[in-house]
């Protein structure tokens, strides 16, 4: 697993939080749940998905977990 940092605005960090809270988890584990529904399927789909999001069309492969 690899660390990243994330800017959130206070509506959205007070959101995470009391759901986080609500379902008694992190609001890492939310952020990395709602990843995952976004970017399903196999590494070859997410890496697609990815560039498409980010706009990128000639990303070195990496691998996502």
């Amino acid at each position: 697993m690899r660390r990243t940092q994330l800017y959130l605005g206070d509506r959205l960090w007070s959101a995470l939080h009391a759901s986080a809270r609500s379902r008694k988890t992190t609001i890492a584990e939310l952020v990395r749940e709602a990843i995952r529904e976004r970017y399903p399927g196999k590494r070859d789909e997410q890496m697609k998905a990815m560039q498409e999001f980010a706009g990128w069309t000639n990303l070195v492969e990496t691998t996502f977990v």
